[in-house]
């Protein structure tokens, strides 16, 4: 076998142009080995007796225990100075070796035989063994050479024993190199070479087994860039330009990765550096970042597909992992950690501790939203733990109009603050939803340089969490200021409110209050007031002006009468809400927070544990939470203490009841001219809510009637709302419009 290399400029130095000739030039020192040793047991062998290999002979028993124990049977006829003479000249071929790899790298040309020695560590005679058993996947003819070796044409196979006696040396030599292909040496526990079972004998002894070159490794030697077909799927190299804000996460994170970088280029320390971080907060890009920084790729592993895969073949993907990114110049980069904290994750984290554990060569990157106790991770070397906390409103801000200059997009800084100020967004969520604003422009016809701010406030409420419409009902807001009616403090209360959302990251981080205030930094409120009478249209408005969805949930459905579902019910609302970027509104409040002055039965006690838990969980959430009580007294002034807006929403009087019968109807309702809306609101005391009803009950009744809608409509809807309410509607209610009674 021959290898091919480059010529240099100057004439006579030469260089591999690519890995391939470089494996035939050692493969070149291998021939040499198998040369010399076949041409010492040629002189050995009967070549007169057709019969050899078939049989054992007399004469062959003596001859073997006529030599040394250890030693191969045609070493008793082995000179010195032969020996001594093809070392030399392997030497001197490997000598001119060295200098062609040497001027290869000053040419850039990668090798792989030297690429895969570094990489595991391997010393010249683990090569060596990688370079014999990878002759027969080169070339078929080595199948009829190590049968003719091992004086049977059946073993055309590399035997343990043949590769021992290839590799040559005495019986104290023998046994030195034969410790390379234990179970526990790097070769064999690695999966660079395999040990099998002798395919025509079971339980062959140890020098009996075949030693095979796993293909995966016969691919990396001969160039071929592909990933171990056990692990397809489950890992993949990931390219930096499937990321696009790769440049622009965390700084203090990319301080930090720095700095592991550095230090790795210079003494190659392994190390595991855990990140956590909620989806989109860019830990893949810092994973990317940092295997850029060390000219690594990344090895991206998929946790999931390793959930229900039984413990030996978990550890078998583990290491083929391992292997696969030393051979690609790899960071492992394990993502969605957070599976591993439930019960079904919990023997895939033994295993994948277990492994990080037992300090891996190179880096890895552990992703999640969740971190690891520091108990589990107190046996792993180098663990170093980084928290990507939520970026800044002007860090959003900041992302937001990059994105869109890219975009060729010019918004106010007005509108791109209030972007960041609504949608606690990472930066993968920013990036998201400008591709669904692309896409809704794309789909009304219009080019993304037609990208409104109303688009993108739509496109953000799409990519925000929507989980939590399982816990919860969402409204869709239509009211504006214009369609609600309230005494003048109730609607500037409501107008702080809004204003105290508007400007929320301004004061906070801005103007620093955010440095002091440990809790209670969201906005929360509390309306009361008697049914229908606006506060659930209250809390539309808001959520309509300030572009967020609005999510109803039913407390009395909440609460439980079984200890710890209340608190776990609420858990799981909180959880869902602080990555949905919407307006939290209880209603029915007072189902959970009665007045408990004393305890007086495990159960009062209990209701003080849930009414503290929905405090404490208040006080952490970062969003808009707004709460609804018909009966405001029936909340301990304790907990009203701990809120920012307290809004009473007061029984309407005649003319706020005067001004909701004027404004309830929309522009198309063809309503009668001759509608005494003062005697309405005069005589029948109703609420928003009530009159709301009337409305669209007296509407229904005249297009059944195919008339305008009139009086007698009316004061027929009105008598069932009455009657819903169990109220009594009797002909002295009619007063000057008695005459309808019969009409009606």
């Amino acid at each position: 076998m021959r290898s091919i290399v480059g010529q240099s400029e100057e004439g006579k130095k030469y260089y591999y142009e690519n890995g391939v000739q470089h494996v035939f030039a050692e493969l070149e020192c291998i021939d040499l080995y198998i040369q010399y040793y076949l041409s010492h047991i040629q002189s050995d062998f009967n070549r007169g007796d057709q019969y050899r290999g078939l049989y054992i002979s007399e004469s062959d028993i003596q001859l073997q225990f006529s030599k040394p124990i250890g030693e191969p049977w045609w070493s008793l006829h082995l000179r010195t100075e032969e020996l001594s003479s093809i070392i030399s000249f392997i030497s001197e071929r490997r000598s001119s070796i060295a200098k062609a790899v040497f001027l290869s790298h000053q040419y850039g040309v990668d090798l792989q035989l030297e690429a895969l020695q570094q990489r595991f560590g391997l010393k010249r005679v683990e090569v060596d063994i990688i370079l014999i058993a990878l002759a027969v996947n080169i070339d078929l003819r080595y199948e009829n050479v190590f049968a003719y070796l091992q004086d049977d044409i059946n073993k055309k196979y590399l035997s343990v024993d043949l590769c021992l006696n290839i590799l040559g040396g005495n019986a104290q030599e023998r046994l030195q190199k034969r410790r390379y292909l234990s179970r526990d040496a790097t070769l064999v526990k690695q999966e660079l070479v395999e040990l099998c079972d002798n395919p025509d004998q079971a339980n062959y002894s140890f020098l009996g087994k075949v030693v095979n070159l796993p293909q995966r490794i016969v691919d990396f030697l001969l160039g071929n860039v592909v990933i171990e077909s056990r692990i397809r799927g489950l890992a993949q190299v990931v390219n930096g330009n499937t990321c696009p804000f790769r440049t622009c996460f965390d700084l203090g994170l990319k301080e930090r990765l720095t700095k592991i970088a550095e230090q790795f280029e210079v003494c190659s320390e392994p190390c595991v550096i855990s990140i956590k971080g909620k989806s989109g907060s860019g830990k893949k890009a810092a994973a990317l970042f940092l295997a850029q920084e060390v000219h690594y790729k990344l090895l991206a592993v998929d946790l999931r597909q390793l959930m229900h895969v039984d413990l030996e073949l978990c550890e078998e993907k583990l290491a083929l992992i391992h292997r696969e990114a030393l051979l690609q110049k790899a960071v492992i980069y394990f993502h969605d950690t957070r599976i591993l904290s439930g019960d079904d994750g919990r023997t895939l984290q033994s295993v994948l501790l277990r492994y990080l554990s037992g300090t891996p060569n190179g880096l890895v990157v552990l992703a999640g939203q969740d971190s690891f106790d520091s108990s589990l991770v107190a046996g792993i070397k180098n663990y170093i733990q980084y928290d990507v906390g939520e970026l800044s409103a002007l860090r959003r801000a900041q992302i937001w109009r990059s994105h869109l200059i890219d975009l060729g997009l010019t918004m106010s800084d007005e509108e791109i603050v209030s972007l960041a100020d609504r949608f606690r967004f990472t930066q993968g969520q920013i990036h998201d939803s400008i591709n669904t604003a692309c896409q809704i422009t794309a789909a009304r016809g219009s080019s993304p340089e037609q990208i409104d701010i109303e688009v993108l406030y739509h496109a953000s409420r799409l990519n925000s969490n929507s989980r939590l419409g399982k816990l919860a009902r969402q409204i869709s807001p239509k009211y504006a200021w214009s369609d609600i009616t309230l005494e003048a403090d109730t609607f500037k209360q409501l107008e702080e409110l809004y204003s105290t959302v508007k400007h929320h990251a301004r004061v906070l981080e801005e103007w620093g209050f955010d440095e002091k205030l440990s809790v209670g930094k969201g906005v929360n409120a509390l309306f009361s007031g008697p049914p229908g009478t606006g506060k659930t249209m209250a809390a539309e408005i808001i959520a309509k002006s300030l572009g967020l969805d609005l999510y109803k949930i039913d407390l009395s459905l909440v609460v439980s009468k079984y200890i710890g579902e209340t608190e776990k019910n609420l858990s799981m609302i909180f959880h869902e809400a602080e990555t949905s970027n919407a307006i939290l509104f209880f209603d029915e409040a007072d189902a959970l927070f009665g007045k408990r002055t004393e305890v007086k039965s495990s159960h009062d006690r209990h209701a003080n544990v849930e009414v503290a838990y929905l405090l404490q969980k208040m006080e952490d959430y970062t969003g808009i939470t707004i709460m609804a009580t018909n009966l405001r007294r029936n909340i301990d002034d304790a907990f009203t203490r701990r809120l920012a807006f307290v809004v009473d929403f007061p029984f309407p009087d005649v003319d706020e009841r005067l001004q909701i019968w004027k404004n309830v109807w929309p522009e198309g309702a063809p309503l009668d001219v001759g509608i005494d809306f003062e005697f309405l609101a005069n005589n029948f005391r109703l609420a928003g809510g009530n009159i709301k009803n009337i409305a669209l009950a007296a509407s229904f009744l005249a297009a059944e009637a195919r008339q305008s809608i009139g009086m007698k409509h009316l004061l027929a809807a009105t008598r069932r709302e009455f009657e819903k309410q169990g109220r009594t509607f009797v002909q002295n209610d009619y007063g000057k419009y008695s005459y309808l009674l019969e009409a009606v």
